[in-house]
C-alpha cells in the first residue's frame, strides 16, 4: 500500500459545502478569494460582498461515510448567521458529520451551539483567527 500524501483540507474532510460566494473578511492571504477571482466568479472589489446562494439552501442531504465541512470558501459572519445554521442542519438532519471552520464571531457560535445543540456530537469546530491588519498579525 502506497501513502500518498494529503493535500488540502482532505485530512479534515471528504466532502465540502457552501452557501454563501464572497466573504465580508476579505483576509488578504485568502486562497478561496484568489480561486474566486482566478474562476471569474467574483472580483478583488466584490468578494466583500457576501451573496447567499439560495438554491443551495432547499438542498437535501442524504448520510454519507466520511464528514463534512462547513463553510470552505466563505465564513459565517452575523449577515448571513441564520441562513448558514439552516443549511448546517440541512447537512446534520440525515446523521452527518460536520466540521465548521470560520473566524468566530461569538453570536454567530452561541448560536449555533444553541440552534444545533441535538447535533452536538456530530459537530466540531476548527476556528481560524486573522486580520487584514499586519500589525494585529504580529501580535
Amino acid at each position: 500500500m502506497t501513502n500518498r500524501p494529503v493535500f488540502g483540507t482532505q485530512e479534515w474532510a471528504k466532502y465540502n459545502q457552501n452557501c454563501i460566494k464572497g466573504c465580508f473578511h476579505d483576509c488578504k492571504y485568502c486562497y478561496a478569494k484568489s480561486v474566486a477571482i482566478r474562476f471569474k466568479r467574483k472580483t478583488a472589489d466584490n468578494w466583500k460582498v457576501e451573496d447567499l446562494r439560495y438554491e443551495r439552501l432547499t438542498h437535501t442531504f442524504r448520510k454519507v461515510s466520511g464528514r463534512y465541512m462547513f463553510p470552505t470558501s466563505h465564513d459565517i459572519t452575523p449577515e448571513h448567521m441564520n441562513e448558514c445554521i439552516f443549511y448546517l442542519g440541512n447537512i446534520l438532519k440525515p446523521g452527518n458529520e460536520v466540521i465548521v471552520v470560520s473566524k468566530p464571531h461569538l453570536q454567530c457560535i452561541k448560536e449555533m451551539c444553541d440552534v444545533l445543540s441535538r447535533y452536538k456530537d456530530q459537530i466540531l469546530f476548527r476556528f481560524t483567527i486573522g486580520s487584514a491588519d499586519s500589525g494585529i498579525l504580529k501580535f
